[in-house]
């Protein structure tokens, strides 16, 4: 198999947690990593993306793997970007909208999980058994895979307003309503050391970009806060799919134990040493 080139790209605060994630990771060793230090100077992730992709040689082409400080691969990615084109957005997980008897509902594809800075308290989000490629609206900010001969076709950049928050879903629904370029959830392997941040500043970033696109007849999905983007007058109100959340649901509980629900009704627990 010809070899793939990947790039990893994170903007970093917290470098034990991007030493353990990405650095010492043996699935990124064998590839470039762009560490940009943002402890100095606190700048927009945004602003530092777009710095990287200002000063890249496109002579090199490669795929662009923007994802977060605590982003943890699991599994080896360059199998995966070996199957695909190079024509679309890719993430870990992100969420599908679609219209029903003048309502929306929301899908989540893909599949993340999620726990605390220690490792404690895992949750899956999304299905656990989902297929390899899955059409989304938009993907999540924890990674963002994009190859550098569409960025340099398109001469695509994030928007430097967005400063840490919903800059990945704007970047997807830009490319889309822009340059008609669709985005995609692969099956990663992954754990994100994360639950996210809802604050102020996150649904100031929801309300910019939603005003930035509030004339888009089709809808845009994003995966954190149930969030719709477009011209809810025309396209409808969101409710989220409740049935891959309440059919089954699978999580690692504090104490070590895997369990797993049907109906919200505990059919499987196992104790286990090691997730």
């Amino acid at each position: 198999m010809e070899k793939t080139e990947c790039i990893f790209i994170s903007v970093v605060r917290d470098f034990v947690m991007y030493n353990k994630c990405i650095t010492n990771n043996e699935y990124c060793k064998n590839f470039l990593h762009i560490c940009i230090d943002n402890n100095k100077e606190n700048l927009g992730i945004p602003t530092r993306y777009n710095q990287f992709l200002d000063s890249y040689d496109y002579e090199k082409p490669a795929w662009f793997i923007f994802c977060h400080e605590d982003w943890e691969l699991k599994e080896d990615i360059a199998r995966i970007l070996h199957k695909i084109n190079k024509h679309s957005i890719y993430g870990n997980i992100g969420t599908f909208c679609k219209k029903k008897k003048n309502q929306l509902y929301i899908y989540t594809r893909g599949h993340n999980i999620s726990c605390n800075k220690d490792g404690s308290n895992k949750v899956d989000f999304g299905p656990r058994f989902c297929l390899k490629k899955e059409l989304v609206d938009t993907v999540d900010c924890q990674c963002l895979i994009v190859h550098s001969d569409l960025i340099k076709k398109y001469h695509l950049r994030f928007d430097e307003h967005l400063q840490f928050h919903f800059y990945a879903e704007e970047f997807c629904i830009m490319a889309s309503e822009k340059y008609n370029i669709p985005s995609y959830a692969l099956s990663i392997d992954s754990i994100h050391y994360s639950f996210g941040t809802i604050n102020e500043a996150f649904h100031d970033a929801v309300s910019y970009v939603k005003s930035k696109y509030s004339n888009c007849s089709h809808p845009y999905s994003a995966i954190c806060d149930n969030t719709i983007i477009g011209n809810v007058n025309t396209i409808g109100y969101p409710k989220k799919e409740f049935w891959k959340y309440f059919l089954y649901q699978r999580k690692i509980t504090k104490s070590g134990k895997e369990v797993i629900k049907i109906f919200k009704i505990p059919v499987y627990s196992k104790k286990i040493s090691k997730f």
